[in-house]
Order: structure tokens, then C-alpha cells, then sequence
């Protein structure tokens, strides 16, 4: 290998990185998505209203043989996603928000 072979490889790689970060930290725009808890007998279906912020609908349904069943419907929004739960005194399922900490990496 010659030195200008040795710089042009260089190079490329150094590119490469700073372009990666770059994207790396741009937001993502909303996007509808569905999430399944308890089991999979629930689920929700999230849809925005914008590309951003919390404008948008969730609806809460159960998981049923023939049809699925609308449990609850909220005007709102989360792009961070949603986490389903029970709530034993209310005796329903409930949700919340997805914060940094509830995900786990490998």
C-alpha cells in the first residue's frame, strides 16, 4: 500500500464516522406503532397527529377470539413509546409512558 492509498482510507473512515453521528442525532419523526402487554390479551394502537409532539390518539383494546374489543380511548400521544400495566385499584389496565431508564440494552 502506498501513503495516498493509506490517507484516502483514512479519510473515508473519518467521513464515515462523522456522517454516522450526525444522523445519530437528528430526531425521528412520530410514527404510528401498536404495543402488546399483560400477556398479550391487550394491546394499544398509537397514532400521531404531527411529526412531533404529543397531538395523536391511543386506544386500548382487548384481545378477543372473533374481534377485538376498544377498552378505552385517549387523545394522546407518546413517540417515546407506552408501557400497559395493571392497575389492581382501579381494576383496570393502565398505562404510562416509556422513560430512558425502562429500556434495557444487551
Amino acid at each position: 500500500m502506498n501513503m495516498k492509498t493509506i490517507r484516502v482510507a483514512l479519510l473515508s473512515v473519518l467521513l464515515l464516522t462523522v456522517t454516522a453521528s450526525v444522523w445519530a442525532s437528528k430526531p425521528v419523526a412520530n410514527f404510528s406503532y401498536v404495543h402488546s402487554g399483560l400477556g398479550g390479551i391487550f394491546y394499544v394502537r398509537c397514532i400521531p397527529d404531527d411529526q412531533k409532539g404529543e397531538k395523536g390518539s391511543t386506544v386500548l383494546y382487548r384481545v378477543n377470539k372473533d374481534k377485538d374489543e376498544i377498552v378505552d380511548r385517549y387523545d394522546w400521544y407518546s413517540s417515546k413509546g407506552v408501557i400497559l400495566g395493571w392497575s389492581p385499584i382501579a381494576g383496570k389496565v393502565a398505562y404510562r409512558e416509556r422513560h430512558r431508564s425502562d429500556f434495557h440494552h444487551i
